[in-house]
């Protein structure tokens, strides 16, 4: 358990203005808004998608105190997001469609800063106060708030040595790292000066802005320390990083100068030192975001170690004769401390309420002038969010309440599981998949008559569920078997039953509230031989089942064995447990009924299994789509590795503009101009040519640049004898050029390329490739030469010259046909995007427009050729059988000033090619409708009366979920409850929505966190920010887990030379989205079996019940009503079978 911030609090506050409509009243409406009367006076505001609105009013605060706020939110529409708290200190927030209540953390900065926390602006209020605000920033309908409460909270650091969130020590070093995502985002225990306004998850910092940190361990000396710090956004100035120990002038550590980051050692002469201020201020005229600090110090004394953790707490009460202190709260106690300066023994009585239940309620006699400790130990709970609140009276008078909340993690939860075997030595017991066993909980008591592990599925099925050794001394060489399952008309193979280890990441900073740090599970690697158990510690293991179509219906039973070489009782001789399996009669078919498409990116694959080889890696792939299949999940593109091959008859390079103004020779020269900042512009070949690595490649070329001295580079991409792009082995040479033609070369030694190289192409960019492209600039190239030194040029338009007529697309669909027949008519993969070529693409960070045959989207001569390509993909698809399950997939998340964009080349898509699917991550639009076959909106942006209105008519809908959304609504992180994946599609029955889709199931690594070296996903299993702008070295937090449901086999991803010819390693997150996608087949069966039958029973089995699902937001932490609904599912489905 730790302890939150979420405190339900609905009495009016002192501090906060009561909401009323006169107009000379306290609040003050900027924009269009209402005010709303009743019992609880709701204000609201709207907004049309482009503007901002906002109810203000004035209060008094003292600078840099901390205040609880708690408010009542829930909005129609949909946008950006509410904007929520002080102008100075605000907090951007999507609202939810029924009412919620959120709560924030306020540490009101040390001064007036007159200003506003980068949202809409508004006038500084009069000296002394600050400003609250409840609005709205480009949002498309109304949010609405009451409730409004503002209260004093004390920070109590409940960690060892007080350290507070964010802090911790771990083998003799101390480090901070701000977590901006929590609920006390804006405050922590380092945190010692703050001039600067704060938005969200980050600082924003003007001129003269600062903000001091003051770090120290109590009793440690720092001997040396490390500083990293981020900006994610910058208009003007640079950001200072300054050091100091106490009454020591300040040092400068370094400075960043626009979007980046600063790592630095401080300064050796600070050393050693009892604490450590750091200091970063602005220089003039500066505006920036400082959007993460990392403070890492070595200490002198090596044993101390901890994590710490801070309880905030709104405390009330008049003078009060007994003082009431918070010592300390942990997994399952916290700790007070009560005294009094009187001369006589008192009596005070002590009440504790946790999630409204009483759990203390006892007298105490206070001995004077001495301090008395209480423990109060914290019965276990169910995952999420619950008040705690302690009161002292003295006679009947309340002297002293403090309230908070606890919030109990999924891996705190200890209320579930069957034990089986009992002994000094250890235990061993059991529970169902669908819950997160943590390493420490105390395992499930043996009854007087255990129950035995049991499972339940239909043909067709996996289900697995959880044995857990846990040995109070080490055991070592442990062996677990399985025999065959015998039933009443057959048997289940024991090859049909797998055993897997659940193994542990380490979490060192939470996703959002909902996490905490520690030993999360989530890898499931394959067991493959004997294996140890440490002691005092969880050892869970997988156990999975499959049951064969064709199997008879029935009760299926087995005998599951556990042996050691040694170790104590109960581990001192062999245990064998009984399995049994309940076979229903029905089959989940092969044809699935949901569509479930992720991400998932071959060259990953390549790069961690160390496979180079063609066919390696096709037989790799093919275990990677297996797995996918198995999981009823079908990858974006099956396909990836044999890739429609389009030819441009009578083109060789990409889109060129053909620049005859100063050639070096001939008519033309090729004119390469990159003007984005997002992005990478270049000139392509198109087709490789065959090389001999063996000999010697020459690579000339004339070339001069708009500026002296830019920098431009050739690339020469390395292509295998499929045709397949080499990645990770191109060749990139940076020249510099000038405003006047020169002759340039380069040439590749023999053995030089990859050892698969069979074929090349060239790249021709005006500026350097960076992963955020923000560099700019205009090159022009001519007269290229490719080929042996002494050989003919394998370049026939090499000096770019005028051409006449237009290019003839040519497709060849052969390898990809062959692809499609295994993996859509064999293995039965439910949907496949498909590629476009020349379409254009783009997000809302950046967009490119769609370029072909050398001639750019809106051209005649583009619309021809396009019509003509996409026409012969539309006409074999059809011919194939295979359009209905194809969909295009070009652009993501756009925002409104991307609409008319998205709108043209959708527009276009269904002129060229009916009836191939557009999907569009995006949610219903007014101006979109029309234009989009499949809508793919964010889970919380579904509700609304548009997408009511489409669904009627007929669209289809599917949903996603990536580092949005966080808690409260159902997610893909590791910190979160095992039930939220599962969960995801009982709602998406719920909701009348057809398919689910994650942006990657294999991103490992992020080049921007991880420049230098391939993360490894083992060791950090936090989803580092790539792309968007961050530059190698800065470092943005997506989530634990964001994209990763699978596991590499080599967990040393720095060792290149080990080949891994395997699949991956499937994830607890990666099996709870199977079992959920099982119950959606569930429910769509009974649903036509009800509708068909009329049958009232089982068409009220469809509703799902509010145990599970009460909203998008409210749903089940524990699996007992997902379990017993199942049942009553499969038992309606067999009654209505036969």
């Amino acid at each position: 358990m730790t302890l939150g911030l979420l405190l339900l609090i609905a009495a009016p506050s002192p501090l906060v203005p009561a909401i009323a409509a006169a107009p000379d009243g306290p609040w003050r409406l900027e924009g269009d808004g209402a005010v709303i009367a009743g019992e609880d006076p709701v204000i609201e505001v709207r907004g049309t998608g482009d503007d901002s609105s906002a109810w203000l009013a004035d209060v008094e605060l003292e600078a840099g105190a901390l205040y609880r706020l708690t408010f009542d939110m829930r909005g129609t529409g949909s946008g950006v997001c509410a904007v929520t708290g002080l102008t100075s200190v605000n907090h951007d927030v999507g609202p939810t469609t029924e009412w919620r209540t959120y709560s924030r953390l306020i540490r009101v900065p040390d001064a007036d800063l007159g200003g506003a926390a980068d949202v809409a602006g508004s006038e500084a209020p009069p000296a002394g106060l600050v400003t609250l605000r409840f609005g709205q920033w480009h949002w498309r309908g109304a949010i609405q708030f009451r409730r409004l409460h503002l209260a004093p909270a004390r920070p109590v650091h409940t960690g060892p040595a007080g350290l507070g969130d964010g802090e911790r020590i771990l083998d003799g070093e101390y480090s901070f790292m701000t977590d901006f995502s929590s609920e006390g985002a804006s405050y922590s225990r380092p945190l010692d000066g703050c001039r600067a306004t704060f938005n969200t998850n980050r600082f924003n910092l003007d001129d003269a802005a600062e903000v001091t940190y003051r770090f120290s361990c109590p009793d440690i000396r720092q001997t040396s320390a490390t500083l990293r710090a981020q900006v994610g956004y910058h208009t003007s100035g640079g950001l200072v990083a300054e050091a100091r120990s106490s009454g020591d002038d300040w040092l400068e550590v370094g400075q960043i100068e626009g979007v980046g980051s600063l790592s630095a050692d401080l300064p050796p002469a600070l050393f050693p030192a009892d604490q450590v201020l750091l200091r970063f201020r602005t220089t003039d005229g500066a505006y920036l975001q400082l959007h993460g600090v990392e403070y890492r110090a070595e200490l002198a004394a090596k044993d101390a170690s901890g994590v710490g953790s801070t309880l905030y707490v709104e405390e009330s009460g008049g003078p009060s004769p007994v003082e009431t202190q918070w010592i300390a709260a942990g997994p399952s106690e916290i700790i007070l401390s009560f005294s009094h300066d009187g001369r006589r023994p008192m009596g005070a009585n002590l009440e504790v309420d946790l999630a409204e239940e009483t759990i203390v309620d006892e007298r105490l006699v206070l001995p004077p002038r001495e301090e008395v400790l209480r423990a109060i130990p914290l019965p276990g709970t169910e995952a999420g969010a619950h008040p705690l609140a302690v009161t002292v009276r003295v006679g009947p008078d309340i002297v002293y309440q403090g309230v908070t909340t606890i919030t109990t993690s999924a891996l705190d939860v200890s209320n579930y599981g069957h034990g089986l075997v009992s002994a000094d030595g250890g235990s061993l017991w059991w529970c169902d998949s669908t819950r997160k066993v943590s390493t420490s909980r105390p395992p499930a008591p043996v009854a007087a008559e255990p129950v035995a592990p049991a499972l339940s599925a239909a043909r067709g099925e996996f289900e697995a569920l959880q044995l857990v050794l846990r040995p109070e001394s080490p055991v070592t060489g442990v062996q677990v078997s399985v025999t065959d399952l015998t039933g009443p008309g057959g048997v289940i193979d024991a090859g049909s039953i797998s055993i897997e280890h659940v193994e542990y990441v380490n979490i060192t900073r939470r996703t959002d509230p909902t996490g905490v740090e520690g030993e999360w599970p989530d890898p499931l690697p394959p067991y493959d031989g004997a294996f140890d158990l440490t002691a005092g510690r969880n050892h869970p293991l997988w156990i999975r089942v499959h049951v064969p179509y064709g199997t008879p219906a029935g009760e299926y039973t087995g005998t599951l064995s556990i042996e050691a070489e040694a170790g104590a009782p109960p581990f001192d001789e062999r245990i064998e447990v009984p399995l049994s399996m309940r076979v229903f009669d029905f089959d989940l078919p092969q044809a699935q009924d949901l569509t479930a498409t992720f991400g998932i990116n071959p060259s990953e694959i390549w790069r961690y299994h160390n496979v180079w080889d063609r066919a390696e890696q096709e037989a790799v792939w093919d275990l990677y789509m297996r797995n996918f299949i198995e999981h009823r999940i079908a990858p974006y593109d099956p396909m990836a590795l044999w890739p429609i091959r389009l030819t441009m008859e009578g083109m060789e390079w990409s889109a060129v503009e053909r620049d005859t103004s100063n050639p070096a020779s001939g008519a033309a020269s090729a004119k390469v101009t990159d003007d984005t900042t997002t992005g990478a512009t270049s000139v392509d070949l198109l087709q490789p040519k065959g090389v001999d690595r063996e000999k010697p490649l020459l690579v000339e070329w004339s070339v001069r640049t708009a500026e002296e001295g830019q920098s431009y580079q050739v690339s020469v991409m390395s292509y295998d004898a499929s045709g397949s792009w080499i990645p990770y082995h191109n060749i990139d040479v940076t020249k510099q050029g000038g405003t006047e033609w020169q002759r340039d070369r380069f040439q590749i030694e023999p053995g030089t390329l990859h050892q698969d190289a069979r074929a090349v192409t060239l790249v021709l960019r005006p500026t350097p490739w960076t992963e955020a492209g923000e560099r700019t600039g205009t090159a022009w190239f001519d007269d290229l030469y490719l080929g042996e030194p002494a050989g003919a040029n394998l370049l026939t338009d090499a000096g770019f010259e005028p051409s006449e007529g237009l290019p003839t697309p040519v497709l060849d669909f052969d390898e990809w046909d062959r692809a499609a027949e295994r993996y859509i008519d064999e293995m039965g993969m439910a949907a496949f995007s498909i590629a476009i070529q020349g379409m254009g693409t783009g997000t809302f960070h950046s967009r490119q427009l769609g370029q072909l045959g050398g001639y750019t989207a809106g051209t005649p001569e583009y619309e021809r050729i396009f019509s003509a390509y996409v026409g012969q993909i539309r006409q074999h698809l059809a011919e194939k059988g295979w359009l209905d399950k194809a969909f295009v997939y070009w652009f993501d998340e756009p925002e409104p000033k991307d609409y008319e964009f998205v709108i043209d080349g959708m527009d276009r898509l269904a002129r060229h090619a009916p009836g191939l699917r557009r999907m569009l991550t995006e949610q219903v639009e007014q101006e979109l409708i029309g234009y989009v076959d499949v809508w793919c909106p964010l889970t919380p942006q579904l509700e609304s009366d548009l997408t009511e209105d489409r669904m009627a008519a007929g669209d289809t809908f599917w949903w996603y979920v990536c580092t949005g959304p966080k808690a409260p609504w159902a997610t893909l992180f590791i910190d979160h409850p095992a039930t939220e994946l599962r969960v995801w599609s009982w709602q998406t029955y719920q909701h009348g929505v057809r398919g689910l889709l994650v942006w990657a199931t294999n991103y490992w690594t992020s080049g921007a966190a991880y420049p230098d070296q391939p993360q490894n996903p083992w060791e950090d299993p936090m989803s580092y920010v790539s792309g968007y702008s961050f530059q190698a070295g800065d470092v943005g937090y997506w989530g634990n887990g964001d994209g990763r449901f699978i596991y590499p086999p080599n967990r040393d991803p720095l060792d290149t030379e080990t080949k891994y010819l395997t699949g991956p390693v499937n994830s607890l997150r990666w099996e709870m989205l199977r079992d959920g996608i099982e119950d959606y087949e569930y429910l769509r069966i009974l649903e036509g079996l009800a509708v068909a039958a009329n049958d009232a029973e089982a068409l009220a089995l469809l509703e799902i019940p509010e145990e599970i699902s009460a909203s998008l937001t409210q749903f089940a932490t524990d699996s007992t009503p997902i379990y017993e609904h199942r049942l009553k599912v499969a038992e309606a489905i067999e009654r209505l079978s036969r």
